[in-house]
């Protein structure tokens, strides 16, 4: 995925996750929601501001031991970056060193 603009200096972009709180089915055949705006809706979604995907790399993005690297999904805290909205999606955009950690996919 490509975005419409490009971080400077040590900066990455990060696209949240989206979490679909949409009701599930039981075993029974029951359907059970989350939130009172999935059980009148059908769908709930929320964007993380926790987790999310590296989308774009600033050029002095380190490549060092460990490095952020463009879809690497991430974990950073909910007070960093600045949040920018373009052509109708959201990104953050933080420092390579605030991002808390790389999330292992094999443990997901």
């Amino acid at each position: 995925m490509s975005v419409p603009f490009r971080p400077l200096g040590d900066r990455v972009v990060i696209r949240a996750d989206v979490e679909d709180r949409a009701p599930e089915q039981t075993e029974s055949g029951l359907l059970t929601a989350k939130t009172l705006a999935a059980a009148v809706e059908g769908s709930d979604q929320e964007e993380s501001w926790f987790v999310g995907t590296v989308v774009a790399l600033g050029p002095l993005v380190e490549s060092g031991a460990d490095p952020v690297r463009v879809g690497n999904r991430v974990c950073f805290s909910w007070a960093g970056g600045q949040q920018i909205t373009v052509n109708d999606e959201r990104y953050l955009i933080m420092r390579a060193s605030d991002v808390l950690a790389v999330l292992n996919p094999e443990a997901a």
